[in-house]
């Protein structure tokens, strides 16, 4: 096999994906590093988490499970010494041989990906596998293209994870963490998470040198707390420390660092600390606001229905079903 669908579901009733977007602000900034890692952090617990890559690029299909290019074998070998926990630790939904983007790699071997069919298949993946969350990977950037009119992060809002969002702590970090979160604001998506993953040290510097790198390194985390804040989000900024080698010592090194996101995770991912059941027996929201609420310009004895909306980006209004809206009387109080 070429190209193409590397594994299928069938459609169940579990509900919506539970789990996390890994994202970049740019390409081979350690984003695989810290899925493997997140993935050994929580299966190292008992937690039946999958890191799955929708799209890979670079690799033959057939060298998958072998290739030091494949995401799937990073996620392999992170997990390797820890007791056996079902399902598999990885899984891929489409490989491609041209190391470039989806939509060229796809293109090259004459087929073309598209947002909707990509969530259709994470979906589809969700209901077949035994996973208890998915670490959903992306190619690259957020703007790295899926086809010529629909990019990676059109792919994040069709699926409405948590987004983990993954940058180098260099000089630099800040801006381009910066855009990064701009571009998710802007979407309707909000971030679970920043991850800064500590750079190689370079050689010949001179002591000052060291020490003005090292002032850099120590403020960018800093200042994205402060403006995190100041924008209302309580996402939590990390720095992974740099290993020297990528052996079980290397990775639970990593893990370890990792393990003081899961508190902040739980809140996205109620499963985490067992909270899902007490989640599920709340009173859907229509049916609350139908019991306490009187809208305007409606009867108080056969009101018109209402829709839980799960988010906002633009003039769209996304329901909790996943259907979305143009909100046309963008005026008034109803923008």
């Amino acid at each position: 096999m070429s190209a193409g669908k590397m594994t299928a579901g069938r459609p169940g009733d579990r509900g919506p994906v539970q789990g996390f977007f890994v994202t970049g602000t740019g390409t081979d900034v350690g984003k695989t590093a810290f899925t493997a890692a997140l993935l050994r952090a929580l299966r190292g617990r008992g937690v039946a988490a999958q890191a799955l890559k929708p799209v890979q690029t670079g690799v033959r299909p057939e060298q998958l499970a072998t290739s030091a290019l494949a995401d799937g074998v990073a996620y392999a070998r992170a997990v390797a010494d820890l007791p056996p926990l079902s399902p598999e630790p990885a899984a891929t939904l489409h490989c491609f041989c041209l190391p470039a983007s989806p939509h060229l790699a796809a293109g090259e071997e004459g087929q073309r990906l598209t947002v909707s069919g990509l969530a259709e298949d994470v979906r589809a993946h969700w209901q077949e596998t035994e996973a208890s969350l998915l670490l959903v990977e992306g190619a690259g950037g957020m703007a790295v293209p899926i086809n010529e009119e629909e990019d990676t992060l059109d792919f994040m809002a069709a699926l409405d994870l948590p987004v983990l969002l993954v940058g180098s702590n260099c000089l630099g970090a800040l801006n381009h963490v910066l855009l990064s979160l701009q571009a998710l604001r802007l979407k309707g998506l909000r971030p679970a998470a920043v991850i800064l993953m500590a750079p190689e040290e370079p050689e010949g510097l001179s002591a000052g040198e060291r020490h003005d790198r090292e002032r850099v390194l120590a403020d960018n985390p800093e200042f994205l707390r402060r403006r995190l804040a100041a924008w209302g989000e309580d996402a939590p900024v990390v720095v992974l420390p740099r290993v020297a080698r990528l052996d079980a010592a290397g990775w639970q090194e990593l893990a370890d660092a990792c393990a003081v996101l899961l508190p902040a995770l739980a809140r996205h991912v109620p499963s985490l600390t067992g909270q899902a059941a007490a989640v599920g027996n709340e009173e859907p929201l229509p049916l609350r606001d139908r019991r306490i609420l009187w809208h305007p310009y409606t009867s108080v004895v056969d009101p018109l229905p209402v829709f839980a909306a799960a988010r906002s980006h633009h003039n769209r209004i996304v329901l909790d079903d996943g259907r979305e809206l143009v909100d046309g009387m963008s005026s008034w109080w109803t923008a």
